[in-house]
């Protein structure tokens, strides 16, 4: 094992730029939902664009990203789409002002959600979450507590949290400080990079 061989093992997760992602400062009419990612099958696309046609009066869908299904988001009249956004700060200012995020991913043969830099990022944002309860998403999301998990390909449970959330505003609210907070505590990029800088000098 490396504790045989005299080796020492570190855990450094991803990091965010705290002070580039960060909550908004103006409320929206109606909720703003929140998809940024691959737009492929196995990221639970379809299920989200379902959620949209159900909600479209009670909350605008936005996507990011590129994929195989493009066509299909762009296509949809449900929702908006932006395409694929490489700007941070471009990139930071929709989260900002968007209310909910959805990683809706389930696991295949080939694939399974690993550490969802996109999560980190809402949460520096102070969006209320809804992942599914991926290898890499239930290391992030503390179910209940800063954002919700759901079983993958369960659209029933995905419709049930995202009514709560949007029916509940302080619910939203709550999530969102606590994902904010935890954003701050454990991925900040300034204390990161210090980490690194920690194993690196060992």
């Amino acid at each position: 094992s490396l504790k045989e061989m005299g080796c020492k093992a570190f855990h450094i997760p991803h990091s965010v730029h705290i002070d580039i992602f960060k909550p908004k400062q103006k409320e929206n009419k109606k909720p703003i939902v929140l998809y940024v990612g691959k737009l492929n099958e196995a990221k639970g696309i379809r299920s989200i664009l379902k959620l949209a046609r159900e909600f479209k009066r009670d909350a605008k869908f936005i996507f990011v990203g590129s994929g195989p299904l493009e066509k299909e988001i762009k296509d949809n009249p449900d929702v908006d789409f932006l395409g694929s956004i490489k700007n941070m700060e471009k990139l930071a200012e929709i989260y900002r002002n968007s209310d909910i995020f959805i990683l809706n991913s389930y696991k295949t043969p080939e694939w399974e959600e690993l550490f969802g830099r996109v999560l980190i990022e809402a949460m520096a944002s102070s969006l209320a979450i809804i992942s599914t309860n991926c290898v890499g998403p239930r290391e992030i999301i503390n179910d209940g507590k800063n954002g919700f998990l759901i079983e993958q390909k369960n659209d029933k449970q995905l419709f049930e949290r995202f009514n709560l959330l949007l029916k509940d505003k302080k619910l939203r609210e709550k999530l969102g400080e606590c994902a904010r907070k935890d954003a701050e505590e454990k991925y900040d990029i300034n204390k990161i990079s210090k980490d690194w800088w920690k194993v690196i000098n060992e």
